[in-house]
């Protein structure tokens, strides 16, 4: 993880992270199949549809959600 921070001028800073994308999708992998677990989805019982159809259905906010996450307890 690389941190950096540019002063723009007196009152404005840029700050800019940086995260390997192994570790997060890694733990977008973890979250998953937390999620998976209790998921419902139509055609399945809970807790039993395949991990690719929960990607394609929960993918999208369990990565936003890992992001915000990191950016957080990086910031």
């Amino acid at each position: 993880m690389q941190i950096q921070l540019e002063t723009l001028s007196t009152l404005e800073r840029r700050l800019t992270i940086s995260l390997p994308t192994e570790a997060i999708d890694n733990k977008v992998k973890q979250r998953l199949q937390r999620v998976a677990r209790n998921a419902k989805i139509q055609g399945f019982r809970p807790g039993k549809a395949p991990l690719k159809i929960v990607e394609q259905n929960y993918g999208l906010q369990v990565r936003e959600e890992v992001l915000g996450e990191e950016i957080q307890n990086s910031f």
